[in-house]
């Protein structure tokens, strides 16, 4: 087979005004030592969303990789969550470990109050010229604009809920039927189109962050029931950025088994086009 140049991954442009970039971004204070700060605003119920933290753990790396290979796409981030954040001012120390002709990697720690919180491991990869195939093919996908955007409920308890537009498409929403509705069958598989509400282009930061964007399957599955699902550990692969970077992302998530007190999480993400952008899997625990 003829080797096939592979389409390259860029870094997507910062919108420095919005609220992503406010609350994800990373302050260099020292050789491979970054400052952030952790807001409230993306709160689930007893602390900050998962996907949230991966994105300021990517910042931090990124800023780090790019003093030795400008540009190089990010290919895999793993994040393990060991306690939760506060709210404030949090520390990121990252070293490069090893930057070669194609992949660079680097090692993350985020801590605060000298309590170690989240250990990181990413993966950057250059674009190389070889094979390339992709036996999925692209997906059929039901344009955002066929359906309504629903309503931002009032008086929720979860902030994370103000910064994204949901449109859900699979799966029931994680609350009981009003009285006299037929509840849907419990299904393993939730999602929908998704963008930040205050906008922001699709860069590799938001992807880290919209893998683990949506209500945990879970709670579709088992409506009413009060559960907390904590990350304990988030990879994620990123395949390409959309073309076009304010568009509408499309993901799906799927918890198909829980046992132990532990469940997996998978999570996918398609551009309009129906082109896989990236899949997540994450470890939590059911609590």
């Amino acid at each position: 087979m003829p080797a096939v140049a592979a389409a390259p991954l860029r870094c997507g442009a910062v919108n420095t005004q919005s609220r992503f970039a406010t609350d994800t971004a990373v302050v260099a204070v020292a050789a491979g030592r970054y400052a952030a700060r952790v807001d409230a605003g993306w709160w689930i119920v007893a602390g900050p969303n998962g996907g949230y933290i991966a994105a300021i753990v990517a910042n931090a790396c990124r800023a780090a990789v790019d003093g030795i290979a400008a540009g190089r796409p990010l290919r895999s981030l793993t994040v393990h969550y060991l306690r939760p954040p506060q709210e404030g001012e949090v520390d990121v120390e990252v070293a490069v470990e090893r930057s070669g002709r194609s992949v660079t990697t680097a090692r993350a720690t985020m801590s605060q109050g000298g309590r170690t919180l989240v250990l990181a491991l990413a993966s950057y990869g250059e674009p190389r010229e070889s094979v390339e195939f992709d036996d999925r093919g692209a997906r059929s996908l039901v344009a955002p604009e066929r359906f309504a955007l629903p309503e931002r409920p009032e008086g929720s308890i979860i902030p994370l809920t103000d910064r994204w537009d949901m449109i859900p498409v699979v799966g029931a929403p994680p609350v009981p039927p009003p009285e006299g509705v037929v509840a849907p069958e419990p299904s393993s598989t939730v999602g929908g189109w998704l963008r930040l509400a205050d906008p922001h282009p699709v860069d590799e930061a938001v992807l880290a962050a919209m893998c683990d964007a949506w209500w945990p399957p879970i709670f579709s599955r088992l409506p009413g029931m009060t559960l907390a699902v904590p990350t304990i550990d988030l990879t994620v692969h990123i395949e390409r950025l959309p073309d076009d970077r304010d568009d509408w992302v499309y993901g799906e998530f799927a918890s198909p088994r829980a046992a132990d007190g532990f469940l997996l999480e998978d999570a996918v993400l398609w551009d309009r086009r129906g082109r896989v952008l990236a899949r997540a899997r994450q470890l939590a625990l059911v609590a």
